[in-house]
Parts: structure tokens; sequence; C-alpha cells
């Protein structure tokens, strides 16, 4: 049997951590391209070892994150950092977090605040790398676009010539469900993507074992503890947020399913913040795979009402796709809270069916947001669309409701599921429980 010495494993690789030692540059449309082929952008692929590209990507992603970052704070968002709820970095002895929001000064002055629920997998800000990366440039592909479309919208409506500090403006809170790994030894928070990418003692050694207890920030150690943790201690923190302020939600991806699974459970004690709230990507809505926490009265009537959903399609941008469809089961009490409120759930039912296919069941309006492959593309695509509806809500005010859109046949046919080509017996059988969960498995 032989074993190799230390000194003989291959080097972990290393990289600049800026763009021109990287090779690459940011050009006048804020593209990012390679300076010995000024017409290629940043490539993943450039190595056969995988150690060498991982390593190599997160060069080129801390160069992005930094940069994303100073053109925010030029955009008066700046980081607070979580659990001090200070702008000051904590001590690194302190595990910690940052979001980043309008300065608190300002921001307990607004009286409208967008929230945004990122990707759990994106680094803070970040909407799509491969947007980024690529055409779409660095603004497009992070918040920096969103928040100048909206400093523009207010420039626009000349209120004020100092744009930053005035009443039109709102203010700005985006969590970051991302980096919720932190490392004493970088003294930072990070990804999974990013943890993987540390330097280690050889090319080969295995990624830092990640602590249960040591490597998370206390209180934010799921997505879900982390949208509830902000939502107690900074929406609701009348030091940074006025009583009377509505938020606007944004809810991006699975980080957008995530928020409203807190929001479900929570919605007696936040119901009055929110104004509305959009979705990118939304997860399929299916009424047996819901959580009982969206049978809540109020809940599932705001949905309705007050938010929507931009869908990957292949369609033009907000093309209306599906109304609300609520369920039709029969209800039954199930269960009663300790301060005597009490809910719903539906009898367990099939899917309804028209026509013989099986029909979405859908909470809120969905809308094209005008990309067919990747729902991570919808925000750089879809944000001015998102600050449009929400100028609409703010305009009609508490008794804002969704109207009723017009939705083709083409398009109601498409977003119909086929039954299981496979046959499930008598139409008595389709109709049983079992056959429901076997129509789910194989549709």
């Amino acid at each position: 049997m032989f074993k190799r010495i230390p000194a003989s494993l291959p080097k972990d690789p290393t990289w600049p951590h800026n763009f021109k030692g990287l090779g690459f540059f940011i050009d006048e449309s804020q593209r990012i391209k390679s300076i010995e082929y000024p017409t290629d952008y940043f490539r993943f692929y450039h190595n056969t070892n995988e150690r060498w590209n991982d390593v190599h990507r997160e060069a080129m992603h801390e160069c992005i994150r930094h940069e994303v970052l100073a053109r925010l704070a030029k955009l008066n968002v700046n980081p607070l950092y979580i659990p001090t709820l200070s702008t000051e970095r904590p001590s690194t002895t302190i595990a910690h977090i940052p979001i980043l929001t309008t300065p608190p000064a300002e921001l307990r002055q607004k009286k409208r605040i967008i929230v945004i629920v990122n990707r759990v997998f994106e680094d803070l800000a970040i909407w799509a790398y491969r947007v980024l990366s690529r055409e779409g440039g660095i603004d497009v592909g992070s918040a920096v676009a969103f928040i100048k479309d909206i400093l523009a919208r207010a420039a626009a409506r000349q209120i004020d010539s100092s744009i930053t500090n005035n009443d039109e403006v709102p203010g700005i809170i985006i969590l970051n469900p991302g980096q919720l790994l932190y490392s004493y030894k970088h003294a930072r928070a990070m990804t999974p993507v990013a943890w993987d990418a540390l330097p280690r003692k050889s090319a080969v050694h295995p990624p830092a074992t990640v602590h249960p207890e040591y490597n998370h920030i206390p209180g934010n150690k799921t997505v879900e503890e982390h949208i509830e943790y902000v939502l107690g201690n900074v929406i609701a923190n009348e030091e940074l947020v006025a009583k009377d302020a509505k938020c606007y939600l944004i809810g991006l991806g699975d980080g957008g399913q995530a928020l409203m699974n807190v929001l479900a459970e929570l919605w007696p004690r936040y119901q009055d913040k929110i104004a509305a709230m959009a979705l990118t990507g939304p997860l399929p809505m299916i009424d047996e795979g819901l959580p009982r926490a969206f049978f809540k009265p109020g809940f599932k009537e705001f949905l309705a009402a007050k938010a929507k959903g931009w869908e990957v399609s292949s369609h033009p941008l907000d093309t209306p796709l599906s109304n609300p469809t609520p369920p039709e089961p029969a209800y039954k009490l199930i269960d009663a809270s300790t301060d005597g409120t009490t809910f719903f759930m539906p009898d367990v039912a099939p899917p309804r069916k028209e026509n013989g296919r099986i029909k979405d069941v859908v909470l809120f309006p969905l809308v094209s947001g005008g990309n067919s492959q990747y729902d991570e593309c919808i925000m750089p695509i879809a944000g001015g669309s998102i600050l449009d509806w929400f100028e609409e809500v703010a305009a009609k005010g508490e008794g804002y409701e969704n109207d009723a859109m017009v939705v083709s046949d083409e398009i109601k046919a498409e977003r119909e599921w086929p039954e299981s080509p496979f046959g499930l017996g008598s139409e008595t059988e389709q109709d049983s429980n079992v056959g429901f969960h076997e129509v789910q498995s194989e549709g």
C-alpha cells in the first residue's frame, strides 16, 4: 500500500481577487470582459480540473460582490449588520451577517419600504451571476439597476432635488438568505458555494467542516429563521421602521417561498404592515402541498387580492397566465390556536379536473416574467414591471385588490396537466386519494 506525504500533494489553487489580476475589465456597458480577448465574457470551464474552476469562479464572485456593494453605497444603500443592528462591522469574534438598507436615520422616516428576499443560494444583492457576468452586466444582474430605477422614478416626479432624501423614494431593505454560513477565520458570512471554495491544505483535501452551531449566525441558521429575524428585529423595530410604514415585499424564487411560509405562520402579527407582495419564479401552488397555516383567515385572501407572481414563461413580459384559482373541496375545522383563533383545512381531495385534464391551483395572479428558462433571470427583466405594480397599489391605498385578468384559451390549455399516460384504472380509482398521489408523482 502506498501513501503520499503531504508535501507531494498538489497545491490548492489561488487567484488574485481583483478584475485586472484575473484578466478582466469592466467596459463602458458595465459588462465584464476579458482583457486578452475583449469580446469574451467570464467562462467557468476554463480548466479541466473542477477545483481550479471553483476557486477561479469564487475569486471572480468576490470581485463582483465588492463592486456591487460599492455601487449600492453610492446609491445610499449600505450594510446593516445582524445581530448587532449596527452600520459598523462587528468584532470578528461575533458571528454576523450583513443585510442592506437605506441608512437607519432615513429609513425610519419612510412611509413606503421595499423589502427584498433573494434566492436562497445567491450572494447579497446579486440577482443572477449568469446575467451579471455576461450580456446583462453588473448593474442589471444585481440590485444596482433596480435601485437606480427607483431613484429615476422619484426624480421624474420632481418632488425634491435631493432625490435620496425625499419622501418619494421608498426605503430599501434587502435580506441575505444566501450567506448564512459564518467563518471566524475569514470573519465573514458566505454562501455554501463560497464556503467550498475556501483555501484548503491541498487541492485534494476535503472542504472545511461546517459546525452546526459555531458556523451559523444565532437566530439565522435557516432561511426561514433569517426572514423571521429581520421581520421581528428590523421591520417591527420602531427605531428603524416607522410604525405606520407600509412594506412592499419582493420574494425571488425559493426565497419567496420561504417568505410565504413565514408570513403564513405569522400573518396576524404583520398583516397591517404589508401592502403588497411580488414573487418571481414562484414554486407551484398545489392545494395539498400547502402548509396548513396558508389557510388561516386573512392570509390566503391577501394573496389573491394583493400578491402577484412573475413566472418563467416563453410569453412576452406581463402576459397574463392565470388568475387565482382557489380550491373547492369541503372544509372542516382541524385546529384552534391557544388564543382561540380557528382555521380550516380542506378534506383530502383529488385535484380539480376539467375536460379530463388536471388543473393548476394557484393562490395569486400569475403573469409572464419574460424569460423561458431560468427563474433567477426574471428579476433583472421584470423589476420595472414590479415597481409599476407597486405604484398602482400605493395609488389606490388600502382599497386595492387585484383585478381579474383576461387569460387566453391557449395559455389556459398550456397550464393544464395531462393525466398520467400509464392510466390509473377506473374513474373511481382515479378520483380516490390513492389515485391523487399517483397522478402527482407521474404528472
